[in-house]
């Protein structure tokens, strides 16, 4: 589905920016918010984003400034007066509603931008959930909890997931996307559009998502970017470049299917590959061990539940893994 109508619900300092980055961007965007108040919260923090975007547009133009990829791309002639026409449109053209069912109404996707508050989320879900219509994607752009804490109270656990936007977008044209248990794929691969296989080259990926934490080498000669999320975060993608430097795959490799090719034997630089950088290395000299350990995707949704390879320090080699989970509640 091509989106393009969004609602936004919230609109604190990041759901403002992620508004008015997506009005820029030719959208039609609606903000809910719960109150009066929280119009005349809202309103000025627009308005700041808009003096942000014509001033980072004029320091592009006249070479003072730096180069923000949320605004225009680069290589690419660099239209000031086009910037700032839309900047004015996304200005002029962005809502706001307090009644929820008029907000999501026609809604391709909302982005949840709440606040971090797990009751107040799932209230909000609760409420949402009897009058979306049957196509709306949801995304939550929370940074510290799971999507799969909240997948059952959305009422389409299938058309659920994370997609969290850095800070100061317009700037940071960047986001992450992690799917929980029930995410169907073709809503993972939409919201992964902005590293188009085939299209988006390794300065593009660089530009949007920083320096890797780790390159691996293949035996074709091609790279793989790591792009680790640990110890908070449960995702770990891996962007492997074909030979012409474009980006030809784009996977979260922290899934049972990876966890089940762990073999015993296997060295640290094997699981490395395959897993990305572990969150927490840990040395147990009694045990003859170390232990990696990721944080994954937990069962129920609110335990914090962590994947661990254990390694013999006599060889190297992999031992056993394992699970942790840490209930909470």
């Amino acid at each position: 589905m091509s989106y393009k109508t969004v609602c936004v619900a919230g609109g604190g300092v990041l759901g403002s920016q992620i508004a008015f980055q997506a009005a820029y961007c030719g959208f039609d965007v609606t903000i809910w918010l719960r109150s009066e108040g929280s119009i005349g919260r809202t309103q000025p923090k627009i308005d700041h984003v808009r003096e942000e975007y014509i001033a980072a547009i004029e320091g592009m133009a006249d070479g003072t400034g730096e180069w923000c990829s949320g605004i225009a791309d680069g290589g690419q002639p660099f239209d000031k007066e086009a910037a700032l026409a839309a900047v004015e449109r996304a200005y002029s053209t962005l809502k706001l509603e307090l009644d929820l069912a008029k907000a999501v109404a026609d809604a391709d996707l909302v982005i949840e931008s709440m606040a971090e508050d797990t009751q107040a989320k799932i209230d909000f879900y609760k409420k949402l959930a009897p009058v979306l219509p049957q196509k709306t994607v949801i995304v939550t752009n929370s940074s510290t909890l799971l999507p799969s804490t909240f997948a059952k109270y959305t009422g389409r656990p299938e058309k659920y997931l994370s997609l969290h936007f850095a800070n100061s977008i317009w700037k940071n044209n960047m986001t992450e996307v992690m799917a929980q248990d029930q995410t169907d794929k073709r809503y993972f691969d939409e919201l992964v559009d902005f590293v188009k296989p085939g299209v988006t080259t390794q300065a593009d990926v660089r530009s949007r998502m920083g320096e890797p934490g780790f390159i691996h080498w293949n035996d074709d000669g091609t790279a793989t970017w790591e792009y680790a999320r640990q110890p908070n975060g449960s995702s770990c993608y891996m962007i492997t470049f074909g030979q012409d430097h474009v980006v030809a795959k784009v996977e979260q490799v922290l899934n049972d299917a990876n966890y089940a090719k762990v073999r015993v034997g296997m060295s640290k630089d094997d699981i490395r590959r395959l897993l990305g950088a572990p969150g927490s290395k840990q040395l147990f000299d009694n045990l003859r061990e170390e232990i990696w350990e990721w944080r994954i995707e937990g069962m129920p949704p609110m335990d914090e539940t962590y994947f661990m390879v254990h390694f013999d320090t006599d060889n190297g080699g992999v031992k056993k893994t394992s699970k942790r989970v840490a209930v909470k509640g």
